[in-house]
């Protein structure tokens, strides 16, 4: 059962395959979307580091300022002022790469997932669409023809599942060889998502008068 749902569909309309394809997109850009958001909340605390070093820094400007301070505690103050610089700069930098590892991230997580796949899975999706759309001209204009059917019977058992076929004809061999195309014909129509009426198989009489007639 679960095969034939998750067949890929030979129909123009959307099915129950492609939703899963852009059920599995949208999770991964989801889940992307949600990575970026939380990395910029780490980079918030690179701007909080950067905001108390400017703090601090200042701090230190403003001890260096006072006039007739003792050396040790200019000193002191000078070293207060370089660290606060240097967390500025080092909580600055590490937004930044916050910021840029986010973004990094989240375009891996909705791609890496999804391209190999949806990349896999529309070029088959386009040729089944294709190939039921020539399947179904052929069957306009050949469909009566016995030959005709004879080819899809061979085209069923070439590209139907070993349980499918069992399920159409017990003997399929033998329906090949006494010409009971109908059956396996229409499986292979069935495959391909064609679900009109197999027209009878002409005679070799009507046959001779459609080629006279043209």
């Amino acid at each position: 059962m679960w095969t034939r749902v998750l067949r890929i569909p030979a129909t123009s309309r959307f099915a129950a395959p492609d939703l899963l394809m852009v059920a599995w997109a949208v999770l991964w850009i989801a889940l992307a979307i949600g990575v970026v958001q939380s990395t910029r909340d780490v980079a918030k605390l690179g701007g909080t580091v950067s905001q108390t070093g400017t703090a601090v820094s200042q701090v230190g400007g403003l001890i260096n300022d006072i006039p007739l301070i003792p050396d040790n505690v200019s000193s002191a103050s000078t070293s207060v002022q370089a660290a606060g610089q240097s967390a500025q700069v080092n909580g600055a930098q590490g937004q930044d790469a916050a910021d840029r590892l986010g973004i990094y991230l989240g375009i891996a997580i909705a791609i890496i997932p999804s391209v190999p796949i949806i990349g896999l899975y529309l070029p088959i999706r386009i040729t089944r669409v294709r190939e039921r759309r020539v399947a179904q001209q052929a069957l306009a204009l050949h469909g009566h023809d016995p030959q005709y059917q004879q080819f899809l019977a061979r085209r069923a058992l070439e590209k139907l599942p070993y349980e499918d076929i069992m399920a159409v004809s017990a003997h399929p061999w033998d329906d090949l060889q006494h010409g009971r195309y109908a059956a396996l014909a229409t499986a292979e129509l069935h495959r391909l998502e064609i679900y009109q009426r197999l027209p009878e198989p002409a005679t070799a009489a009507t046959r001779r008068k459609g080629i006279e007639a043209t």
